[in-house]
């Protein structure tokens, strides 16, 4: 179990363009399945004048056992 948190470059069309590991979880499978399930998130664009623009944001994934 741990937490990551990723830091995304968001186009203006939502996508992720740039994925980073802003905190690592110490565990390296964790760090890269919160990479990897980042990649595939779409998000709302950050809106500037009514105009959707690139933007920066970071998510935290936490890990954690369940019984």
């Amino acid at each position: 179990q741990g937490r990551v948190l990723v830091r995304l470059q968001i186009s203006p069309e939502g996508e992720p363009v740039s994925v980073e590991i802003a905190e690592s979880s110490g565990t390296p499978s964790l760090d890269r399945a919160a990479a990897d399930g980042a990649r595939h998130c779409r998000f709302q664009p950050a809106m500037r004048e009514g105009r959707p623009v690139a933007g920066t944001v970071a998510v935290p994934f936490n890990f954690s056992l369940q019984d």
